[in-house]
Formats: C-alpha cells, structure tokens, sequence
C-alpha cells in the first residue's frame, strides 16, 4: 500500500507525528525519528505535523504539511491489435488506452506463447495510449498478452491477460500478370 514517512532530527526525548488528527510515536535510530503512515484505499489528502518535546517539558510543533496519498491504480481501455488478423511472420503492434488521477510512470506489454512465463518489452507514448511490438513468432500458436503499468505514486496493476493466434502463411503470391 501507499505509505508516507515522516522524518526529523533532533536530540529531544521524543516526537510524536500527527496526521488526520491521529497521533502517531516516531521511532529513533541514531537521532532520525520516523513514522510510517499507513496507506489509504482511495486518493486522499493527508495532514501532518510533528511535535518534539524536552526533558525541560519543551514542545516544538512544525507546520502542517500535507501530501496526496494515491489510493486508485491505473486503469486500461481496450487493446487493439496492428494486423488484426496475424500471421506467424507478423510483428504485432499492440495498443491500449491507460488512465490514471496522478500520471503514469511507465507501461511495459509482457507477452507469452505458454500464458504462464512472460517477456517483458516496453511500450511508446501518444496521448493516453500506449503501443509496444510482439516480434513475430515463426509458429502456428497461440500469444498471450497483458499490459503493466505504473502510476507516479508507485501503484502498479496489470490489464486483464488477453490472446491471439497466429496462423501459418498457407499461401503466397508472388507474381501477378495480366
């Protein structure tokens, strides 16, 4: 999941994170305090302020602060496939619409010819959409495909496992005369 850290220097007795008006005890590890605040199942604004205090009884508050906690994976349209219908000796480009409420970080295409140990190839931008090529296969076989992205907040998610055949080339014309 999504996580935020809050972290401080300080040579103080202890620091207490505040986030969401939920205090939080920080960790010390050689004068780092941390604080882990756990992730959020949908895309939230979290606040957050850190409180120090002395052995004199001292408090120092920073300011509030704030960042997006990104709870929603991409989401992915409808593939389409460059030829339709291909052979074993087509390159398949392969297209897909991705979305996303922060931004997309990157977008791989894995394909198979078992459905079960992928290969990965990376993919080029236009807009929304997103294309990488299946190098042809020289065989009669089914592929199967899937897309990975991931957004900028670090979720990642995979489209749903698709497949296509590709067919042997049965005829070839060579020469045409009239």
């Amino acid at each position: 999941g999504n996580k935020g850290v809050i972290t401080g220097t300080s040579s103080v007795d202890g620091i207490v994170g505040s986030f969401n008006e939920t205090n939080i005890t920080m960790s010390n590890i050689s004068n780092i305090y941390s604080a882990t605040i756990h992730g959020f199942n949908a895309t939230k604004k979290v606040k957050y302020k850190i409180f120090a205090n002395d052995s004199d009884g001292f408090v120092a508050t920073s300011d509030t602060r704030t960042y997006i906690a990104d709870g929603t994976q991409p989401s992915f349209g409808t593939a389409t496939l460059n030829p339709v219908t291909p052979t074993s000796l087509d390159d398949v480009n392969i297209s897909i619409d991705v979305f996303d409420n922060v931004g997309i970080l990157n977008v791989d295409l894995l394909f198979s010819t078992d459905g079960i140990s992928f290969n990965r190839t990376s993919t080029t931008r236009s807009g929304d959409k997103y294309s990488g090529v299946i190098p042809a296969i020289n065989t009669a076989i089914d592929v199967f495909f899937k897309f990975e992205a991931a957004d900028v907040s670090g979720n990642v998610v995979n489209s749903s496992a698709e497949r296509f055949f590709v067919g042997l080339v049965d005829l070839t014309v060579t020469d045409i005369t009239f």
